[in-house]
Parts: structure tokens; C-alpha cells; sequence
């Protein structure tokens, strides 16, 4: 039996029973191992593997940074790792064997795909154990508030680390805030997978009696980029997978003429069950079929139109113009029931996001133009709700054109990098990640700051203590 991050997994409402029976048991755990005291002490299995996501480091450290973890395992003899599996034997009367294994290992299992962290200093020694895992000597850079913090934190870690003297291959670790550009998060693509990434967890196959979970191995690495290689062919590729797989089981049936959601669906509920235990490609397949309809061309359209007529006019009204027609559209569709408008309010709310993330140093929204833009919304919202009240719409309005403005000057402060936006170029958004990466190979990165090991946020070396 094996249990993904007790803590994780029950944020996740998919549970942590304090009682499990098994002859043998391995638990992963990415949060600190005596968040979970109670839980551990209480299993039910012959041979217990604890394999921890964090470095023995980083528990003693966070001991003394967080004094209500400290006293759950009694006095300490030894090492931190020591005194978990001494008192785990103890108290399982069993053996119990852990071992830590970098993040790196465990982010590319299903459960920790979308890993999300409790904290600040969680985050930062999940980066380390990546580097741990990579054995490399870095230098850091951080471009942003978030991320220069995070940089501190990182440099204070390494300057301890052993691992940091000894390794022999150099690298860089820049870390950016992802709010310096909103533009990429705000975009959608006509790739199948992007229904599949945007979801706060990877999808799930229901047989009735048991729910599966897809695994990330080799052979499912290889669809996935085969997918992203292949755009064009995506579905064709799907299809042959489902036919090549229902054949190991019965007659395959006689499938002509370009493939279609619909026509993947039937084939999917052809496939009997004992297949999904067979084959562990099949529930990635099933659950891309099963999101085929949530791509959204319409949106891909719109926003290549609005970059573009922003590149080429330079005139900010223009792509104004283009979401206040829309929300002219969603307030007709709410009168008329006939009436079916893909577009919702909460997608030209995403739009804005783009557009003010998108707008150079030079170019700027003055405020009559951002005041037709906010009655439009006004009118949308209450077409959509006419018992709404209309004060308490346009406060929601006034405060989310606040952080809209916001997002417009995240960048103003940076030389180089300030800009996203390429007048006139055929291609002309270019992410922020993609110019840092060019100035980088430049050699000249002004706009990162370097963090020296050791400089800054330096912690003493953890006392003895009670664990």
C-alpha cells in the first residue's frame, strides 16, 4: 500500500484514515514529518517505509523557526531521521525503515504534480532538494520582491550545505514572480492538453467501484509530448492508441473519416475495465478524451486579434473597444434566452488581465477610457443578475480596476525587461521568461540580483533539542 503526503491529501478531501491495514506500507511524506505525528503512530502494517520529501536539514531547521513541531518525538539521540524511525518502531512494533528522497522525485508522481505548499520556507527547501538531487553548485538571481525573498532564503540554505562545496557542475537558478507577467496565464492555446494542465488536479478514471489515478511513467511521458509535438495530428494519434488497445481485447471495430470527440467517447466505452489495470496509459487517454470540448478556440482568436491590433495601432482603445463589444454581447444574451454567446464575463475579466499585463512603459489607459470599459462590465453583470446591487457592483468593479492598474505597473521599474510587447513584429508578445533567458546569454542580466551565498538571511547552525 503506498499513501502520497497524509497532509496533502487530506487538504485534498481524498483522506488519511488513521487506522490502515497492510502487511507493508510506504508513505510519502513532502511536509514536515511531525505534522503528522498522530497519523503515523497510528497505522496498522507489518513494515512501514517513510520516505520524506524534505532534507534532515531542513526539519532540524524549521524546529527552531516553528517551536509548536518541537516535544512530538521525544528527546533526541542521534539525528533528526534517527529519532523518527527509533520511536515509529517503538510505537508500530514493527520495522520501519525512512530515507529522504528530493522532491524532484516525488513532484513527478500523480499526487504531487500540482504540489501545493503550506509556507514560505516549505517552498524554499523543496527548491533545495531539487538542487540536492541535481548535485550542482548554484548561483541564484531573482527578479521580483517574492522572488528575491526567496532568493535570500535559498542562499542562507546553501551556504550551509555541504553538498554546494563539494559539486563540480555549475548552474543558475533564477527565480521570477509570475505576477511581472500575467500575459501567458491569461492566453489559451488549441492544444487538447491544455484543459488537462489548467485543473488543480490531473483527472481521474471513476470504473464505479474504485477510482484510478494516472501514473507518469515513460510510456506516458511519450504520449504527452507526441501530443505537444503534434498538434495538428493530436486526435488521430489518440485514436490509434484506443484501437491498438481495445484489440488486445476483442474485434476492433471499423472506424472511418477524421476522428472526433464524439467517435473517441464511444471508443473509450468500448474499453472493458480490467484494461485500466493493464494498461496505465489508457486513464491518461481517457481523461484527455473526456475534457476534448473544453478547448476554447473562440478565446484564442480574440486574443491574437487584441495583441496584434495593439501592436500594430499602438492605440489602447482599440482592444478597449474589442472587450466592451463583448460585454455588449453577454449583457443582449442574458435578455434573450434564445440567445447562446460563448463568451462569459469572467472570460473578458481574463481578457483585461491580458491587455493591462501586456502594456508597455509607453502606453498607458487613461481614465475615460478605463470608465467605458467599467460601465460596460457594470451593464454585463447586471443584465446577468438585475436583483444585484448596483453600489455593491460597482465597488467590486472600482477595486478590481485598482488591481488591474496594478498589474500594468508590476514592470515599470525594470531597464531591460520592462517591455513584453514587440511593435510590429509578425510574433509580437514574447514572454518575460523568454527575454530574461536572452539576457542572460547576453551576459549582461541588469535587471536580476545575484545573491552571494551566505550574505544574506543567514541562519546559525540548529542547537540540540528536544525533537
Amino acid at each position: 500500500m503506498i499513501v502520497a503526503d497524509a497532509g496533502f491529501l487530506q487538504e485534498a478531501t481524498l483522506g488519511f484514515p488513521p487506522k490502515m491495514g497492510s502487511q507493508s506500507m510506504t508513505v510519502y511524506l513532502s511536509t514536515h514529518a511531525s505534522q503528522h505525528v498522530e497519523q503515523l503512530r497510528n497505522l496498522k502494517t507489518q513494515h512501514l517505509h517513510l520516505v520524506l520529501g524534505l532534507s534532515q536539514h531542513a526539519h532540524v531547521s524549521e524546529l527552531d523557526h516553528d517551536p509548536s513541531l518541537t516535544g512530538r518525538w521525544g528527546s533526541s539521540e542521534g539525528g533528526f531521521f534517527e529519532t523518527v524511525q527509533r520511536k515509529l518502531q517503538e510505537w508500530l512494533g514493527c520495522p520501519v525503515t525512512v530515507t529522504y528522497e528530493p522532491q524532484l522525485l516525488l513532484i513527478w508522481s500523480c499526487s504531487f504534480l500540482t504540489l501545493k505548499s503550506d509556507s514560505f520556507r516549505m517552498t524554499g527547501y523543496r527548491i533545495n532538494s531539487i538542487l540536492d538531487h541535481l548535485n550542482v553548485k548554484e548561483e541564484i538571481y531573482s527578479l521580483g520582491p517574492q522572488s528575491e525573498e526567496m532568493g535570500k532564503f535559498l542562499s542562507s540554505i546553501a551556504s550551509m550545505s555541504s553538498r554546494r562545496a563539494n559539486a563540480s557542475t555549475p548552474a543558475h537558478l533564477i527565480l521570477v514572480d509570475r505576477n511581472l507577467d500575467l500575459v501567458g496565464p491569461s492566453m489559451h492555446t488549441e492544444s487538447i492538453l491544455e484543459p488537462l494542465f489548467t485543473k488543480e488536479h490531473l483527472p481521474t478514471v471513476d470504473l464505479g467501484f474504485t477510482t484510478i489515478e494516472p501514473e507518469l511513467d515513460s510510456q506516458s511521458k511519450n504520449l504527452l509530448q507526441l501530443l505537444m509535438d503534434n498538434q495538428k495530428q493530436s486526435l488521430l494519434i489518440l485514436r490509434k492508441h484506443l484501437l491498438d488497445i481495445l484489440g488486445q481485447y476483442q474485434s476492433v471495430p471499423k472506424v472511418l473519416g477524421r476522428p472526433n470527440p464524439e467517435q473517441l467517447k464511444e471508443l473509450v466505452q468500448l474499453i472493458p475495465l480490467e484494461a485500466y489495470a493493464e494498461n496505465p496509459l489508457l486513464v491518461w487517454i481517457t481523461g484527455i478524451v473526456n475534457q476534448l470540448n473544453q478547448q476554447r478556440p473562440d478565446l484564442v482568436s480574440i486574443e491574437q486579434t487584441m495583441i496584434k491590433s495593439l501592436s500594430f495601432s499602438g492605440d489602447v482603445m482599440t482592444p478597449i473597444s474589442q472587450l466592451c463589444d463583448l460585454l455588449k454581447k453577454i449583457a443582449q444574451e442574458k435578455q434573450d434566452p434564445q440567445s447562446q454567446f460563448p463568451i462569459t464575463t469572467k472570460d473578458v475579466l481574463h481578457l483585461a488581465i491580458l491587455l493591462y499585463s501586456l502594456l508597455p512603459k509607453t502606453l498607458s489607459i487613461y481614465p475615460e477610457q478605463e470608465t467605458i470599459l467599467k460601465q460596460a462590465f457594470l451593464k454585463a453583470m447586471m443584465a446577468a443578475n438585475p436583483k444585484a446591487n448596483p453600489r455593491q457592483v460597482q465597488m467590486w468593479i472600482q477595486s478590481t480596476f485598482q488591481q488591474l492598474q496594478s498589474v500594468s505597473e508590476k514592470r515599470n521599474h525594470l531597464s531591460q525587461l520592462a517591455d513584453v510587447l514587440d511593435f510590429g513584429s509578425e510574433h509580437p508578445y514574447v514572454p518575460l521568461i523568454v527575454r530574461i533567458g536572452m539576457q542572460v546569454l547576453s551576459g549582461n542580466p541588469t535587471d536580476l540580483r545575484h545573491h552571494k551565498m551566505g550574505s544574506l538571511f543567514f541562519f546559525s547552525p540548529p542547537k540540540p533539542q528536544s525533537i
